[in-house]
């Protein structure tokens, strides 16, 4: 299932996963047989060839999504990472497709955090998640005042991350 959740929009054959994945052709098909019957993954049939692929639409497969970039970013310690830089920060958010599990393999991760720091600070952090997670990271760093400034100018992008993101640590933006 990680590989589909890495590659949401990829469509894969049995044996083409198989090899990818080093396990044996009929384990993958009977995997691929479990995750198709709870509409998990939508199989195609192209001639003789069945391929595989996400069911992007499904709000479990987007809770799934949503559960695995939290699990990458706790298995690398990004938000112990984060805190050590600036033991001082307000809050850390996942923001954008990762947060509502709408991202594919051209998505970008978007996390702000509220801060006094300066977001170059955070410059070697980014670095270090695109290299573990082979994913381009995006860091927006706001003050406070800044973020809160937003907030009362009604900002479309403020209301936006508000609506829809995952605190990772510290408090609660609004």
């Amino acid at each position: 299932m990680e590989h589909f959740l890495k590659n949401p929009t990829t469509q894969f054959y049995i044996k083409e996963l198989s090899r990818m994945l080093e396990i044996s052709p009929r384990s993958a098909l009977e995997a691929m047989k479990m995750f198709g019957s709870e509409n998990i993954l939508i199989k195609e049939e192209i001639g003789l060839a069945h391929l595989y692929r996400l069911n992007n639409e499904l709000p479990l497969v987007k809770s799934l999504k949503r559960m695995h970039i939290l699990f990458l970013l706790h298995e690398n310690e990004f938000v112990e990472k984060a805190v050590t830089i600036d033991e001082n920060m307000i809050s850390l958010v996942l923001y954008g497709s990762y947060s509502s599990g709408d991202y594919d393999e051209r998505s970008d991760l978007d996390l702000i955090m509220i801060t006094q720091k300066d977001k170059s600070e955070f410059d070697g952090l980014a670095t270090d998640m695109e290299e573990s997670l082979s994913v381009p990271v995006s860091i927006e760093v706001f003050t406070l005042a800044n973020w809160k400034r937003l907030a009362k100018r009604g900002d479309a992008f403020h209301s936006d991350v508000v609506r829809e993101h995952v605190l990772l640590f510290g408090s609660e933006i609004d």
